[in-house]
């Protein structure tokens, strides 16, 4: 396959789940994640992540993806 790919670059602070977030979020809306990689800093708490998925049969827009933000917030005890 070589479909045209997204690229997500997340960083923000470390908090369970989020990499179940992501990827529940990608599968949801019909991607396909071909490669990822992510690590947390403990000192600074901070989680970072690049992940990529296939294009083809994504329901939603660039425009629309924004919503990542919200998915890596902070959850509410």
């Amino acid at each position: 396959m070589n479909s045209p790919v997204a690229t997500l670059l997340v960083s923000c602070p470390d908090q369970r789940g989020l990499v179940a977030k992501i990827a529940n979020f990608i599968y949801a809306n019909g991607g396909n994640i071909i490669h990822a990689d992510q690590h947390t800093d403990f000192a600074a708490g901070l989680f970072l992540s690049r992940i990529e998925w296939q294009r083809e049969g994504f329901t939603l827009t660039r425009d629309v993806i924004t919503v990542f933000n919200a998915i890596t917030q902070p959850l509410q005890a």
